[in-house]
């Protein structure tokens, strides 16, 4: 799976969920508007957080739109703060990796096995524990693949306003 890039490592999970969810395109209820994974108070790698930044300061009119969302928190805190108020991801574009993997089955390594998850409005007829490896996300070799595209592990809270501290073309 190595990627030379961080665009090219996210373009890579992006063609992975595409693969999953065309192969198993009648187990899913992800689409526009529904946003059950949109938790609150997911944390970035620097990295992505950098990625997002750059992203937001060369559109300061989506800054200020952001700004606005945060404030008003249409979720009333029970949803990611980049989440406007019809269901939309206002970083579509730019999404950290947790947030393009989501949806789709993923599986984190325990001692001997594997334990696999998935959002509970996916997969209610068609139990995961009958897909094979190719239709999960297995999180320690894609996180591992994240990893070496940033030289630290400090890890920021996915809000604008954490994201925004310290920039100075605000």
């Amino acid at each position: 799976m190595k990627t030379t890039t961080y665009k090219q490592f996210l373009q890579h999970s992006d063609q992975h969920f595409s693969e999953i969810k065309q192969r198993n395109s009648y187990s899913f209820r992800c689409g526009l508007g529904c946003h059950e994974c949109c938790l609150p108070d997911l944390t970035v790698l620097t990295l992505e957080a950098s990625s997002i930044v750059q992203y937001l300061l060369e559109r300061p009119e989506l800054i200020e739109t952001l700004s606005i969302l945060e404030k008003e928190d249409p979720h009333k805190g029970t949803r990611c703060t980049f989440l406007t108020k019809e269901g939309t991801c206002g970083i579509y574009a730019v999404r950290p990796f947790i947030c393009r993997s989501h949806g789709a089955p993923i599986a984190i390594a325990q001692e001997d096995y594997y334990h696999a998850d998935v959002c509970q409005l996916n997969f209610t007829e068609k139990p995961i524990e009958t897909l094979g490896p190719e239709d999960f996300f297995i999180l320690d070799e894609w996180n591992e693949e994240l990893l070496s595209h940033t030289p630290s592990e400090e890890r920021i809270p996915l809000r604008l306003s954490n994201l925004l501290k310290g920039t100075s073309d605000l």
